[in-house]
C-alpha cells in the first residue's frame, strides 16, 4: 500500500511539518459521511484487504501505526486507500509509554501502567474500522452490538473475523496477514455465489 512520500520538513514556532504527496481524495471519515447507505459488501472486502495488507506490511517492518482511523485515510479518486498521520507510530520491540490512538478506535484493555507493543492495538482499530465499515456505527465495548443485529446477510465467517479483532484478549487478535487470508477467502466465495 502506498504511503504519501516526504520531500521536504520545516519548524516554525517549535512545530514541526512535512511537506508530502498531494493526495487527490477524500478521508474514509468524509467517504462515509457522504453516503445515502452502508458500503457495499464487496467494496468493505476491499477496503479492509487494503488495510490488512498495510497493517501486515507495517507491522512485518517493525512499526505500528497507533492511529488508525477513517480521519486518516485517504480514499483516492481510483478507490486505493493512503494512510497518513504516523507521528504516534513507533517501533514495535521499543514501544513508546504515552498512550496514541483515538477513542473508539482504542483497544478497552486497562492500560495500568503496563507499556504494550502496539500491535494488538493496531488490529483492535483495524476491527473497528470493519465494523463501522459494515454497519454505519462506531462500536462501543461498553454497550456491544453484533453485526449480525445491525445488517443482514453479512457472511458469519466476516462477523466472526470482527469479533474476535474486537475481542477482550489481545494475544487472540488475529494479525494482519491472519485477517487478510480470510477477507480474501470471504471475497472468493461471495464472487461465487
Amino acid at each position: 500500500m502506498p504511503v504519501p512520500r516526504v520531500h521536504s520538513s520545516f519548524e516554525i514556532d517549535g512545530n514541526y511539518y512535512l511537506v508530502m504527496d498531494y493526495l487527490d481524495g477524500d478521508t474514509l471519515h468524509q467517504v462515509l459521511l457522504s453516503l445515502r447507505r452502508r458500503l457495499s459488501l464487496p467494496r468493505v472486502l476491499d477496503y479492509g484487504l487494503q488495510l490488512a495488507k498495510f497493517m501486515s506490511q507495517m507491522h512485518g517492518a517493525g512499526w505500528v501505526w497507533r492511529d488508525c482511523k477513517p480521519k486518516n485515510i485517504i480514499v483516492t479518486r481510483e478507490g486505493q486507500l493512503v494512510p497518513i498521520d504516523f507521528e504516534g507510530a513507533a517501533l514495535i520491540h521499543r514501544p513508546d509509554p504515552l498512550q496514541w490512538s483515538t477513542p473508539t478506535f482504542t483497544s478497552p484493555e486497562p492500560r495500568d501502567h503496563k507499556v504494550r507493543n502496539g500491535v494488538a492495538d493496531d488490529l483492535y482499530a483495524l476491527g473497528s474500522v470493519l465494523f463501522l465499515l459494515l454497519t454505519g456505527r462506531l462500536y462501543d465495548p461498553a454497550r456491544p452490538l453484533t453485526i449480525q443485529k445491525l445488517r443482514r446477510n453479512i457472511p458469519p465467517k466476516l462477523c466472526e473475523l470482527v469479533e474476535a479483532l474486537l475481542g477482550g484478549e489481545p494475544e487472540g487478535r488475529p494479525s494482519g496477514n491472519a485477517v487478510r487470508a480470510t477477507l480474501n477467502s470471504i471475497l472468493l466465495n461471495s464472487k461465487r455465489q
